[in-house]
């Protein structure tokens, strides 16, 4: 005599099986769709780049190593720019204006001239131009307001309101480079 348990839950198993095999199949075909949907969209944008920069497709693919390595780069100066623009902020906000205070600011100003010049010699795609010539020229707002308050301090701190009114365009100068992304 056959067992009718048993074979109940062998037909459950199979039942199990084919549903899990059908939940698979389904998730493999919305994957599948949404690759083909990034992919039309990839597609949509190199015609775009083609139409309005004049960029060919196979030009845009190879900035795109470019731009990479440009934008890694670019976030790992963005790391020291905001820690030595910190660094200049907090001697700013402490009011030391002795020359050990002068000294780091100057110090801290040399390394966002390294920063400046590695950043200009950088290698990018015309698709990262607006960006670079953003990001260069808020450098060198910040490297300018930075020079003149080193300049005024060592002119020997004579009106205080001024040093007030630099100190705020300076913290003013960093929050628009950390607003770079």
């Amino acid at each position: 005599m056959v067992n009718t348990g048993s074979i109940t839950y062998i037909l459950l198993a199979i039942l199990i099986v084919v549903l899990l095999i059908a939940i698979f199949i389904a998730l493999i075909k919305r994957v599948f769709k949404f690759l083909i949907f990034i992919l039309i969209l990839f597609i949509v944008y190199l015609g775009y780049q083609y139409i309005v920069n004049s960029i060919t497709p196979m030009e845009f693919i190879n900035g795109i190593k470019i731009d990479i390595s440009y934008l890694i780069k670019s976030a790992q100066n963005y790391s020291k720019i905001k820690k030595s623009s910190d660094e200049i902020k907090k001697i700013i906000d402490s009011g030391d204006l002795s020359e050990e205070a002068i000294d780091k600011i100057v110090e801290e100003n040399n390394k966002l001239y390294k920063i400046k010049d590695e950043m200009i010699s950088l290698p990018h795609s015309k698709v990262l131009d607006q960006y670079h010539s953003l990001y260069v020229l808020n450098l060198d707002k910040s490297l300018a307001t930075s020079d003149a308050m080193v300049l005024m301090i060592r002119g020997k701190k004579e009106s205080g309101d001024l040093i007030n009114n630099l100190k705020e365009k300076v913290n003013t100068i960093f929050d628009y480079i950390k607003d770079i992304k």
